[in-house]
């Protein structure tokens, strides 16, 4: 499970919106574990250059407890298609309706 705070919801989609007009630098989603050495979840959409071509990196994290703790992880990294930016930015404001 994964719990953010509602303020760093609100934020995230702020900061997704000024994202899409810029298309410069990154955006995160935070969650109540981000300063945490097992994080269940790290979330960026960023550029990767200055012409506007974008990236996401998503990593999923759960300890398990067998002899100490042990994260196991599972990370992804793609690229997104900037005409698509828009509507990754309603889905997430759907999900946090």
């Amino acid at each position: 499970m994964v719990w953010s705070a509602r303020e760093d919801i609100v934020d995230f989609l702020y900061q997704l919106q000024k994202f899409e007009e810029t298309r410069k630098g990154s955006v995160n989603l935070l969650n109540m574990s981000s300063q945490s050495q097992y994080n269940p979840l790290r979330f960026e959409i960023f550029s990767l250059d200055e012409t506007g071509h974008l990236a996401v990196n998503a990593e999923l994290t759960k300890v398990t407890y067998v002899g100490g703790p042990t994260p196991l992880s599972v990370m992804i990294a793609f690229p997104l298609d900037g005409g698509e930016l828009r509507s990754v930015e309603l889905e997430f404001r759907k999900l946090f309706r």
